[in-house]
């Protein structure tokens, strides 16, 4: 019996000290892409000397990250400081299918969140506004580059989960989807080429919509997609057949999550569906992507976080909807459909 003691403390100990050791990884990451080392790398090895120069590194210092990174499995160390991509680096190339460069870079703002975790444990506010003294998305208004990046993350998970969305959910028969914080279009753009029948609203904050035109433009939708730039208590387009809430309501309170719902119930006729797309934690969950992203909610935004389906169907009811269909949609997590009551 002390023998499996013993060796069950060793194992659990060496698979703390793995999880702990993570965080050197990821940051050794996130300056990969804030350098661009994958880029520079992607026409073939070259010299950590070489590269120093190119970048504004200390020569030493560069190869060290560069050997670390090679013991990580992203890049190989050939002769004489020579390093090389691995396939698993090609990710962090710029402009490349499914390309993480973009999500490194931001990590880099988002991981110094993750300090405040301790804040927001015993609190229950936001560990990102503990840290930055300003909320999250007011951070992206007052710093432009860290907005580009978390926009091309948005784009780049828009486009993985697309497919799971339109394969999970029938959308038949819905003549007019109005996507509510649609952003600047690419989830309704890739509906509408999907259904060549339905017409479509975006509706967003204006600034964020004038973005909205080339995106449509680029799906073939431009025609059959109205743009309203407005907000979402006071601007949505009535009696529509379905309007969609994809991770709008993720990074609210219950209080806010309440008063885009009675606004969407003013806006639908009884015929009207409500399509709310986002994680959802199931009975007896204890692993997973939900309740990771709930614990990332919570450094985030506080309150606000990934809701149980329980959680949410009171929240509909308190809105004026009733629950009539959870189908689960891969990596767009579970689509919650509701009509009113």
């Amino acid at each position: 019996m002390t023998e499996t003691t013993t060796v069950d403390t060793e194992t659990a100990s060496a698979t703390l000290a793995s999880m702990l050791s993570q965080g050197q990884k990821v940051h050794a990451l996130i300056v990969t892409a804030q350098l661009g080392l994958a880029d520079l790398l992607a026409d073939g090895p070259r010299h950590a000397e070489e590269l120093a120069i190119v970048i504004g590194a200390h020569p030493r210092a560069l190869y060290r990250l560069m050997r670390a990174l090679a013991g990580m499995g992203v890049l190989v160390e050939q002769d004489n400081d020579c390093f090389a991509l691995t396939p698993l680096a090609e990710p962090l190339r710029s402009g490349v299918p499914g390309s993480l460069r973009a999500r490194a870079q931001y990590l880099a703002v988002g991981m110094q969140a993750w300090n405040g975790l301790l804040h927001s444990v015993q609190t229950g506010e936001s560990g990102w506004e503990q840290v930055f003294g300003v909320g999250h998305y007011e951070y992206f208004a007052r710093h432009p580059e860290t907005n580009t990046h978390f926009n091309a993350v948005m784009t780049t998970n828009t486009m993985r989960v697309l497919p799971d969305i339109l394969s999970a959910y029938d959308l038949t028969g819905i003549d007019t989807l109005v996507d509510v914080g649609g952003g600047r279009g690419l989830l309704l753009g890739g509906i509408l080429k999907q259904y060549p029948q339905m017409q479509g609203v975006l509706l967003d904050l204006p600034h964020v919509v004038a973005e909205a035109p080339p995106v449509l433009k680029a799906a073939g939708v431009a025609d059959r997609c109205r743009i309203v730039g407005g907000g979402f208590l006071t601007d949505l387009p009535p009696d529509a057949d379905a309007y969609m809430l994809k991770n709008m309501v993720l990074g609210m309170s219950d209080a806010e999550t309440v008063q885009v719902l009675r606004a969407c119930h003013t806006a639908m006729d009884r015929h009207s569906r409500l399509l709310i797309i986002e994680e959802v934690i199931g009975s007896g969950t204890s692993v997973g992507p939900a309740v990771q992203l709930d614990l990332s909610m919570l450094v985030n935004f506080g309150e606000a976080g990934v809701r149980t389906e329980e959680e949410l169907r009171a929240l509909l009811t308190e809105g004026g909807f009733q629950l009539t269909r959870v189908v689960p949609a891969g990596r767009a997590g579970t689509i919650v459909e509701a009509s009113r009551i």
